[in-house]
């Protein structure tokens, strides 16, 4: 904004807006971020799960 230029009253609200989506949109890139870390994480399980079957009754990890 220059100095002494009076503001448009829609074009502040325009501005104000695109800041709030703007924050709206990185707030779920972080959610986005956290589910796919947290995906990973379950995709390395099952991939050591698929590795090795559990015997319940043996209580022990078979090949």
């Amino acid at each position: 904004m220059l100095l002494g230029r009076k503001t448009d009253p829609a074009q502040d609200e325009c501005l104000k807006k695109l800041e709030d989506i703007s924050e709206s949109t990185n707030t779920i890139e972080r959610k986005i971020m956290k589910i796919e870390q947290e995906l990973e994480g379950i995709e390395k399980v099952l991939s050591l799960c698929s590795k090795y079957t559990y015997n319940v009754q043996a209580s022990t990890c078979v090949s």
